[in-house]
């Protein structure tokens, strides 16, 4: 009987360990494979949306550019997607997937990055001007804190035009103004 209960003790601290732990590593991997091509898209609008506010406008009148993770040389970089509808998605996640767990394409480079520019060339906050996609938190985040946390992209990488935006200001002066 108290063999048991021993044995018992010690188990449910581990299991209870386990749990936690995989919890955090689980809910990135359900992400992970969860993860679609509509979602980042919208995620660029949920930034927008999450990071723009009434009092400070800072994002309504920027275009965002979307970034993916390119491996044309040795080093990883982003490159803008220009044509969403015709992204090949599954090569970017498969390219994703061999930088994590193939050791391929090294570099201090975020997977799917967004880079805004002010319509009227006002300054974006540094810390809102690039963001990157978190597995962990299944969304776009901002590059903020003490060491600005997160890597968007090694040199040399294309900044964002109007032409290479997936969004638009959100109140874009009409060509009859």
């Amino acid at each position: 009987m108290n063999r048991t209960l021993t044995i018992l003790a010690c188990l449910i601290p581990a299991l209870a360990i386990l749990v936690l732990w995989g919890t955090g590593y689980s809910s990135r991997a359900l992400n992970w494979w969860s993860l679609s091509k509509s979602e980042i898209i919208d995620g660029a609008r949920a930034y927008r949306d999450r990071y723009d506010n009434p009092v400070e406008p800072r994002l309504s009148n920027a275009y965002a550019c979307l970034y993916a993770v390119s491996c044309d040389g040795e080093r990883a970089r982003l490159v803008p997607v220009t044509d969403p509808e015709n992204w090949d998605f599954e090569a970017t996640r498969s390219t994703i997937w061999n930088r994590r767990f193939s050791d391929v394409c090294p570099g201090r480079t975020a997977n799917f990055g967004l880079h805004w520019i002010d319509a009227s060339g006002a300054d974006i906050p540094d810390h809102l001007e690039n963001a990157y996609w978190s597995f962990h938190n299944d969304r776009f985040v901002m590059r903020l804190g003490r060491f600005n946390s997160g890597s968007f992209s090694e040199e040399p990488w294309q900044r964002c035009t109007p032409e290479t935006a997936i969004l638009s200001p959100l109140h874009e002066q009409s060509s009859a103004d």
